[in-house]
Formats: C-alpha cells, structure tokens, sequence
C-alpha cells in the first residue's frame, strides 16, 4: 500500500495533468526511471505529424520491456484531458466529443478575446494617448496584452482538466503496479499519446512499432471508476465480455479492452471523467483490481 500511495502522490498529484508538451516530457522521464528502477529497457519515441495550418505536432510514446520476445502488451494513455464542463458523460474507450463541446469552447475564446479587447480600448488606450509607452500605464497596458495573448494561446485547444484521478492516472498507477509484479516475464508495456482524442494517434504509432502482429494486446482505460473490472474479448476467457458488446473504434486494435465500471447502452459511464471533481481514488480498491488485472493477464498467458 505504501508504494501505491507513492505513485499517486507522484503522478497522481504532482504529475497531475500532461497536456502541453512540457508536461508529458516531465512525465515520460519520470516514467523512464521507475520503469528502469524495475529492470526494464525503455524507449521514448517522438513522432512528429503535420497538422493542416497549425504546421507538425510532436506524438510521444513510451516503450517498456524487451517488445522482440515479448507474448503480450499492456497499454494505456498518458495524456490528460480538457474540461467538459458535464456537457457529456465521457465514455471508456470512446474519445469522441459532441458538437456542445466545441461550441462551448469556441464561446470561452470570444469572451476572453473581447474581454480583454474591451479592457485595452476603452480602459487603457485613453490613458495611453497622452502619456509614455514607458510610463506606469505603458507597462501595464503590455503586461495586460500579454496575459490575453497567453490565455488565447494556452485555451485554443480548451482548458486543461487538472485533477484526473480516475481519467486516466488510475490506469498508470495500475500499469506500474503491474509491471512490478510481472518483472522478468515476456510482457511489455506501452504508455500512449493522444488517447484523449478520438484521432488515436499513439494508438496508431503503437502498431507501427511492434515487431510482430502474434503479440497480444490489452488496452486499459478509467481502471480506477466505480465497479467491478470488465473484460472485452473475443478470446475464450471466463467472464469476458464480447468486443461488440461496447461502441468503440478501439476493438480492431486490441485484443483486450479492460475498465471497470457497470455496462448499459454498449457504453461504460467513467464517473465525473473530464470536471474538477475527478479527485478521489480508493487505494483499497484500486489495490483488488490491480491484484485481479494480475489474474487476468496470467490467464491471457
């Protein structure tokens, strides 16, 4: 239990939200050390993919074990996401947003551009015209623009969840929980980019980099939520659960997908997922389903 609550502190607190660049880049290289720590060869692979007008975006995976002889890969996303401000229900294995979600992000980029237009024009701008750029107002009319041009810049793609507690760093707490009770084995792990969004970019960048298509793979997402572990497979295994059972263009790419939770509607609800309220998780709980994970993958085996 002490160790688990160390990975919580660590990347449940301190390495809350990986959104921005520098953020997974802290991340990755905490993440490099424990895996290293375990005795695992690591790999951090950057993927840098054209973005239309906005020019290339940097995709950062990582890469734990020896994936030449390995029997089986675990995954999962690293990234964390934007607030939903509870327009949607967030789904596991489902990164889709609705139209709502973008018009409400689109309505914060005007108030913050016309807010801070309005305050410049008709607030400082008078002030401006018969004194120094150098001057008190000066300086503070340049510090005020600034702050606007950051808000922009740091909003345009919405603004960054910071407690994710069960979305998604149950599942990387889960993932270091498995390793070191897995150590030695023919398994492998991966820690995915751009699980957030429904592109799955990482996802995609995962098949490329492994070195044979015999290799199993599970996916794990929201492993923290509410309820029992559920298992989706087309493999024969007890208390599994038909990919086709769950909406989600994830099911050609995995061969396991496991969350825990309640299935109704081919959808698994992921409890207050995207808001300021993914905050709590239950050591004890997520202690049983990391052990049940473990018997689980020692079945797959």
């Amino acid at each position: 239990m002490k160790k688990l609550k160390d990975l919580v502190l660590r990347y449940g607190v301190l390495l809350r939200k990986r959104f921005s660049e520098k953020d997974k880049l802290k991340f990755l290289q905490m993440s490099q050390m424990e895996f290293e720590s375990m005795g695992y060869q690591v790999d951090v692979t950057q993927t840098k993919i054209r973005a239309g007008k906005l020019g290339s975006k940097s995709y950062y995976n990582l890469y734990a074990g020896d994936y030449k002889n390995a029997d089986l890969v675990i995954s999962t996303y690293y990234d964390t996401p934007v607030k939903s401000f509870n327009i949607y229900k967030q789904e596991a294995f489902n990164s889709e947003k609705p139209k709502s979600y973008y018009i409400i992000n689109f309505i914060i980029q005007l108030l913050i551009i016309g807010s801070f237009s309005a305050l410049f024009i008709f607030a400082l701008m008078p002030r401006l015209m018969d004194q120094s750029i150098l001057s008190f107002w000066g300086v503070l009319s340049f510090l005020i623009l600034g702050l606007g041009l950051y808000l922009i810049k740091n909003t345009r793609l919405g603004i960054a969840n910071k407690n994710n507690m069960i979305r998604n760093n149950s599942s990387v707490i889960a993932m270091f929980g498995l390793a070191e009770k897995n150590k030695g084995k023919n398994i492998a792990f991966s820690f995915i980019d751009d699980g957030t969004n429904d592109s799955y970019v990482g996802v995609k960048l995962l098949d490329d980099y492994l070195p044979s298509k015999r290799i199993k793979k599970i996916y794990l997402d929201s492993i923290g939520n509410s309820g029992d572990i559920i298992v989706f497979t087309n493999d024969k295994f007890e208390g599994k659960l038909p990919k086709s059972s769950i909406k989600t263009d994830l099911n050609k790419r995995f061969d396991y997908l496991i969350t825990s939770g309640t299935i109704e509607n081919e959808s698994v609800i992921i409890d207050k997922a995207n808001t300021g309220k993914d905050k709590d998780l239950d050591l004890s709980d997520l202690e049983l389903k990391i052990n049940k994970l473990n018997k689980v993958i020692n079945k797959i085996k």
